[in-house]
């Protein structure tokens, strides 16, 4: 029996909704990795699985699966590597681990049900959702009311949307941008133009009130790429474009003058890369990353692994050497490769290109690798790269 289209769109709202939600870090159980999203998406899981027949054969051509399927068999490779050399620490161990399998679950989950699913559909419904979310957190923030509860909406002044660590904020913001200028390039309606343009600038004002040195950077690169590929556009068509362009040029002037204004960018830009570094922790972490990993450069520590620095333990700050250092550089470089894959299928479509180029950027300076939103978002690319391929051979072969 066919299921009506409205308990779909039920389920991408309740998809959306619990990724939002997963930054509401503030409010978890203990220190477990489990609060009000991550039990949502739980929810969202059951009920997905209510249905009978949930594979679907075609859940392991996409590459994010057997990605992270891989990466389960080289963390366990690691973390027999730290036991045998007494390197362990439960509590990361337990926490890395039920972060991974909960992020795996939900990948898999999407793709055994993704036929029932719309790319688009899904991408503006997480836009809109974030924006309306946020912007109640904001509004707390904005009135100087730090607390709902138990909930914190900001670390001193800077805000946090309910996350412990602005940073948890800035991740799921920083893609966000470049998800509405796919949609708005795409929208035939000039109403959903106008609500996507909307969205985008209430997630970059959020995204400047995190002051997060992370977001802005990969913000500013983001944009000039963004800006560089547009003017190429704008040479060879220059009749399709001009309209976009003059939409996107005034955005980015928004965005600076708003930056300008609060932070003076443009006198202090050289202060903002300095104090993006400031007391040089993140190249010492760095340093001392890249010394532990040739230590053990093939297995790596496995799930949890961190590195000794000012007398504690800390991460990286640096997915790719994060992921390096738990699963070694052989599984580090088949993640990069597939990253490379991802990106060169998305070529063709600038913003989701732009997309996966800010959250690769961010993920430099901060482990992201936790958080479920980075691998639902490898995984929707992924899907649209492939489907992509398929419609493309299809052309070839009819011709």
């Amino acid at each position: 029996m066919t299921r009506p289209i409205y308990e779909y769109k039920l389920r991408t709202y309740l998809l959306a909704i619990g990724l939002v939600l997963t930054t509401f870090t503030s409010i978890r159980i203990n220190e477990l990795p489990i609060g009000v999203g991550e039990l949502t998406l739980l929810f969202w899981v059951l009920v997905n699985w209510t249905d009978f027949g949930i594979y679907r054969g075609g859940v392991f051509k996409g590459r994010i699966i057997k990605m992270m399927l891989l990466m389960f068999l080289f963390l366990s490779l690691g973390l027999c590597w730290a036991l045998l050399n007494n390197l362990l620490v439960i509590e990361n161990v337990v926490h890395d681990s039920l972060a991974y399998v909960f992020s795996f679950i939900l990948v898999f989950t999407l793709a055994s049900k993704w036929n029932h699913y719309n790319f688009r559909r899904f991408l503006s419904t997480l836009l809109i959702i974030s924006s309306i979310i946020y912007l109640f957190t904001f509004l707390m923030f904005q009135s100087e009311q730090l607390h709902f509860g138990v909930l914190k909406v900001a670390l001193y002044d800077r805000f946090t949307g309910g996350a412990s660590n602005p940073n948890q904020l800035a991740f799921q913001l920083v893609f966000l941008p470049f998800v509405g200028f796919y949609l708005i390039e795409k929208s035939d309606r000039i109403l959903l133009k106008i609500l996507f343009f909307t969205c985008v600038l209430l997630i970059m004002l959020f995204g400047i009130n995190t002051q997060s040195d992370g977001l802005i950077l990969s913000w500013i690169i983001t944009f000039a790429l963004l800006l560089a590929s547009l003017a190429l556009r704008i040479l060879i068509s220059p009749d399709r474009i001009i309209i976009i362009l003059m939409s996107l040029a005034g955005l980015v002037l928004v965005f600076f003058i708003i930056y300008n204004f609060k932070y003076n960018l443009f006198i202090n830009f050289l202060e903002l890369l300095k104090g993006f570094d400031d007391d040089s922790a993140r190249t010492a972490l760095f340093k001392i990353g890249l010394s532990e990993i040739s230590k053990s450069p093939l297995v790596g520590y496995g799930p949890g692994a961190t590195v000794p620095f000012l007398s504690l333990n800390y991460e990286i700050h640096n997915s790719v050497l994060d992921l390096i250092l738990q699963a070694g550089t052989l599984y580090g470089g088949l993640f990069l490769i597939m990253i490379f894959n991802i990106g060169k299928g998305t070529i063709r479509f600038g913003s989701l290109m732009l997309v996966l180029i800010s959250m690769f950027l961010f993920s430099m300076s901060h482990n992201v690798l936790r958080q479920p939103t980075f691998w639902i978002i490898l995984f929707l690319l992924d899907e649209f790269v492939r489907v992509q391929l398929v419609k493309r051979q299809i052309v070839v072969n009819f011709k």
